[in-house]
Formats: structure tokens, C-alpha cells, sequence
């Protein structure tokens, strides 16, 4: 997916823009083609294959390193579908662990940051801005699948190779046992309407527990078990908000509709309705509240109604299924939102009003 940097030996494109951090604003030639590619196909799995880095300052002063020869990702964001999450936890990823071990490849659950009991490490992110769960909040059954990459492009390279062929086989063995369980969940979980009715905007990654984790001495000659107090394994919602019958933006506003198209989002001309409550937030600013390594700029927001001109306005409805990317996008006091990205940071210039509208219905 990204042959500029394959030409180069760097994981930026030609633009020099990571290619992984695209999913939400999509300005990159190489992520809207895929984004087509799933629309056009709508597949009920998806796998995103990479590999991660084992080296670092970090680790060679701790002395040891991840020793996992291939890892797989599940979907963390509590918006993604709660069957789907269960299924992968409790049936694929039991499943491939037994897989593994029995094909004789160092195996284990994708975990970013550390070292132990220095840095805190987590099962991964629960930004929907990469390619598995940029996927998985549109209800596909969704993974990341990193292997252990080498000290350059190629070394090791066959038995890196190698690693990822049985891993991506064992995921393929899977999903052909499982195929009428997984279409079924999936059909369910992209239905229009599907979804709950509150959505979790600010999240983090908490710990359930000590966990025995297996490292390799950094130059790779011997193993040994750690103990790990902060390995944060379980994701629970700090904030929610209720959904809304949906959202308004200003006409003029052609980046946003860039945005909108780009999504397949259905977008109408507003109209009004007798039954419509519009609001605005009303924001503070601060730059210090911190999760998962997201700096979050609002601080509050309050909804006051307001009063505007109809024609002037496009209607986002909720009831779609890109329902909960929507909404993740466009509430200001979101981690994951657009005002992540300085693309998007004049909806931050306007005084405390932030102009993107909710619609509430009056009922």
C-alpha cells in the first residue's frame, strides 16, 4: 500500500505522511484507494498486515526486548461492535495461540510502549485511525497482524517471511471454520441502525492485574519471564455522550465536505423540523488533559440552543453506518476527533463556539 516507501526503505509516503495515521482524514492517494477498495467489496474481515520494532534506546538499557516473532491486534475501541470484541478475545485469539505454538512461532497479543515496570504498555490504541479499527467501527471483524521486523530491510528476512505466511494462515484457517458464525455477527453489527445509543469519546487503557510476560535478552541469546504491573490490558470509557439525531455543517465549509464525501457519509441539504432542537457547544480550551498519548484541547463544552438559518446548513443524519466514526469525529471533547489534526484546526478559531451543530429531537 505504500510504494513510496518501499522505493526508499521509509515507512512515510512521497508526502511524507504516515500512511497508518490516514484513516480519519484520508488526504492521501493510497488510503482513499483502499477506503474505495472496502466500500466496493464491503468484506466482512479485514487484516492489516505490518511489523514492529523489538530494538530501541529504551529497551537496550533495560536489557531486554519483546520476543514475539509475530503479534495480532484485536479491535480495543468500545464502539466497535461487543460481539465482535468477544469473538476475537475468546475464540480467534485462543485459537491462534494454540496454532502457533504448534507451527513452533514465538507468538503474542500486539502490545506497543514499555519496557515493563518502566513505561506502560497496552494491547495496542483505541484510535479508530489506522487500519484495523478504521475498519472495525464500520462493523467488519477487524485485525492488525505485526510481525517482529530486523535490524535493517533485510535482515532475517526469511524467517521473518516465513512468520507472517503461518500466522496470516492460521488467521485464513479461522475464519474458514468460523465463516457462517463470523458473516452472521458481522451482518448484525453492519446493519443501518445498528449501534447504542451512547457513544465513548474519551477512553483509556487501565490495568487488570500483574501479568507474566515473556522477553528475550537484547541481543536474543536467552529468555526469561517478567512480572509486569503496568501492562494495561482492559479499555474503559471516561466520557460518553448521548447520540444525536445528527449533525449540521456550514455549507462554505469545503474541507469538512472533502471530509463527509470521502467517508460515503449521506449528507442533505438541512430542512428543519418542528421536531428539531439544534445546539452548539460552547468550549474551553486547555491543552493539558492527556490519554493514550492524545493531547485533548477541549476542556469543556457545554450545548446551548441555537437559532440559524436552515439553507445554509448540511444535515449528517445518525441513523447510517458510519454512525459511530461520525460522532467520534465531530464531538469536541472527543480524544479521537478532527481537532487531532491541524487540517482541522481553524473549527477551533471562532471565538468559544464551536461550529459544527448538533440536532436533537424534541421527544
Amino acid at each position: 500500500m505504500n510504494p513510496d516507501g518501499n522505493d526508499i526503505n521509509a515507512r512515510r509516503n512521497g508526502h511524507g505522511m504516515d500512511l497508518n495515521r490516514n484513516h480519519m482524514i484520508m488526504t492521501e492517494p493510497e488510503v482513499i484507494g483502499l477506503h474505495e477498495l472496502y466500500v466496493k467489496i464491503d468484506p466482512e474481515v479485514t487484516l492489516d498486515v505490518h511489523e514492529y520494532s523489538p530494538y530501541g534506546k529504551e529497551w537496550k538499557e533495560y536489557g531486554y526486548r519483546k520476543n514475539s516473532e509475530e503479534t495480532i491486534g484485536l479491535m480495543t475501541n468500545p464502539n466497535t461492535d461487543d460481539a465482535l470484541r468477544s469473538f476475537q478475545r475468546d475464540a480467534f485469539l485462543p485459537f491462534l495461540y494454540s496454532y502457533m505454538q504448534e507451527k513452533k512461532v514465538r507468538f503474542g497479543e500486539y502490545t506497543p510502549m514499555g519496557p515493563p515496570n518502566k513505561e506502560r504498555m497496552r494491547n495496542s490504541t483505541v484510535d479508530i485511525n489506522d487500519g484495523r479499527q478504521s475498519f472495525g467501527i464500520l462493523g467488519s471483524f477487524s485485525f492488525i497482524q505485526e510481525g517482529m521486523n530486523g535490524l535493517d530491510s533485510i535482515d532475517n528476512i526469511r524467517r521473518r517471511s516465513e512468520g507472517q505466511c503461518i500466522a496470516l494462515t492460521g488467521f485464513i484457517t479461522f475464519m474458514n471454520n468460523n465463516a457462517d458464525t463470523i458473516r452472521t455477527m458481522v451482518k448484525k453489527a453492519k446493519a443501518t441502525r445498528a449501534g447504542r445509543t451512547v457513544t465513548a469519546i474519551q477512553m483509556d487503557h487501565v490495568s487488570d492485574g500483574e501479568k507474566v510476560l515473556k522477553f528475550s535478552s537484547y541481543d536474543g541469546l536467552r529468555d526469561t519471564t517478567i512480572i509486569t504491573a503496568n501492562y494495561h490490558t482492559k479499555v474503559v470509557p471516561l466520557l460518553t455522550v448521548n447520540r444525536p439525531k445528527g449533525y449540521l455543517v456550514r455549507k462554505n465549509d469545503d474541507l469538512l465536505k472533502d471530509f463527509l464525501v470521502k467517508h460515503k457519509f449521506n449528507v442533505v441539504q438541512y430542512k428543519g423540523s418542528k421536531d428539531d432542537v439544534v445546539k452548539q457547544y460552547e468550549v474551553e480550551y486547555d491543552s493539558t488533559l492527556v490519554i493514550e498519548e492524545f493531547v485533548i484541547p477541549v476542556k469543556s463544552a457545554q450545548l446551548k440552543k441555537v437559532k440559524i438559518k436552515a439553507a445554509d446548513y448540511l444535515f449528517i443524519p445518525i441513523q447510517q453506518r458510519q454512525a459511530q466514526l461520525l460522532i467520534q469525529a465531530f464531538e469536541p471533547q472527543c480524544m479521537i476527533n478532527l481537532l487531532q489534526y491541524d487540517r482541522f484546526g481553524y473549527l477551533m478559531k471562532d471565538g468559544n463556539k464551536y461550529p459544527i451543530l448538533r440536532v436533537e429531537s424534541n421527544h
